[in-house]
């Protein structure tokens, strides 16, 4: 099992315990906190790595934090623990107090088993700053998250990196603001700069008023063509190569369910498609209700319904003589976390975050609804971050 499927697993934990260990932290840190460094590779059950109940502080009878991380035999990282239903934001002071006091210690995290909040001392050594350098949630944790977690795993951890790392994500997330800012909020001296070339003439007031909204729909404009040439590349090249050049699971039709490859024959698609695209569009305009902005691509190897743009896939129907079945665009220990049936979901691509479901007939398909959901406020969710 890959890093990020072993995260998505604790986060179907996390949603599932949380709510038994309210007000109680000893449950927090054993049901919720203790497995996460598990996670991350920690031996949990060894003091050498994680000690419980660690004295630090600077008054000579010291108090405790809840855990201490150790490397080669000195503590690197602290873990103050509180309740799961706790304010995080007021408990900051307290970990500071144990982070200035040990000047070996370049990283403190603060958690109440669903936040975590991570610090270090980039403003002045051995004073912890006032601002976390990263923070998540675990329920709602992002794919770029992980990735920034990872490098907090037990094999590859390396506190003489941390503040780099830190820093640079730091700038990384001041940079977005900044050019979320130019979007929303343009300056002027952003506008004479994009415009001192162009216009002839001087730039007043009246000038830069109407010369703004024009420099944000070029950059919006810009932004948007990048990125939809990327996509629309991307896509031509996966049908170009579905359409020509089958895969292999396109050469194992039985086993995955697909059409049978031929090069010959144009796409076409079948009624049985498009009502099980009607059914999952019926589906989620229930739910959620108004227009869902769904829309299907058939293509040689599997029929694709998408949110807006075929990019941004949330099903696929593989529906061959032999076979159907159902891939949804989510990890496959979340669909079983929904589904509660770890047998009928198997795993489809696991580079992708896929998961794929048998069906005997497209009527199947009302059983899998939370499946359905769970992969289109997935895709939903990548248009809003």
């Amino acid at each position: 099992m890959g890093f990020a499927e072993e995260v998505y697993r604790l986060a179907s934990q996390v949603s599932a315990r949380k709510e038994h260990c309210k007000g109680n932290e000893e449950l927090t840190k054993n049901s919720l906190i203790l497995p996460f460094f598990q996670v991350l590779g920690y031996d949990i059950h060894d003091p050498s790595v994680l000690y419980p109940e660690y004295r630090a502080g600077f008054a000579a009878n010291k108090e405790k934090v809840d855990y201490a991380v150790f490397l080669k035999g000195a503590p690197v990282l602290f873990v103050e623990a509180k309740p799961v239903a706790s304010q995080l934001d007021n408990y900051d002071a307290q970990l500071a107090k144990y982070f200035n006091s040990t000047p070996g210690v370049k990283l403190a995290v603060i958690t109440n088993g669903v936040r975590y909040k991570f610090f270090t001392d980039l403003k002045a050594p051995n004073l912890m700053d006032s601002e976390p350098f990263f923070e998540f949630e675990i329920e709602s944790i992002r794919p770029e998250e992980i990735a920034i977690l990872d490098g907090f795993r037990a094999d590859c951890f390396d506190p003489s990196g941390l503040v780099t790392r830190a820093e640079n994500l730091v700038y990384l997330r001041t940079l977005k603001k900044k050019v979320r800012s130019l979007f929303r909020d343009t300056s002027d001296e952003f506008v004479r700069f994009m415009c001192s070339d162009i216009y002839q003439g001087r730039i007043t007031a009246n000038v830069l008023e109407r010369l703004t909204p024009l420099v944000q729909q070029a950059m919006s404009d810009v932004l948007v063509d990048m990125v939809s040439q990327g996509l629309t590349q991307e896509i031509a090249k996966t049908d170009e190569v579905a359409a020509i050049v089958p895969s292999a699971q396109d050469l194992v039709p039985a086993a995955e369910g697909t059409k049978s490859p031929d090069f010959k024959t144009a796409v076409v698609t079948t009624e049985e498609e498009l009502a099980a695209f009607n059914l999952v569009c019926e589906t989620i305009k229930a739910t959620n209700g108004g227009d869902s902005h769904v829309a299907y691509k058939d293509t040689a190897s599997y029929f694709v319904i998408h949110l807006e743009k075929p990019s941004r896939w949330f099903m696929r129907l593989l529906f061959g003589t032999d076979k159907k079945s159902v891939v949804f665009h989510i990890p496959l220990s979340q669909a079983n976390a929904i589904l509660g049936d770890a047998g009928k979901v198997e795993n489809y691509n696991q580079a992708a975050d896929s998961c794929r479901v048998v069906i005997s007939d497209i009527s199947d398909i009302k059983a899998l609804v939370p499946l359905i959901l769970a992969a289109y406020r997935a895709a939903g969710s990548e248009i809003s971050a």
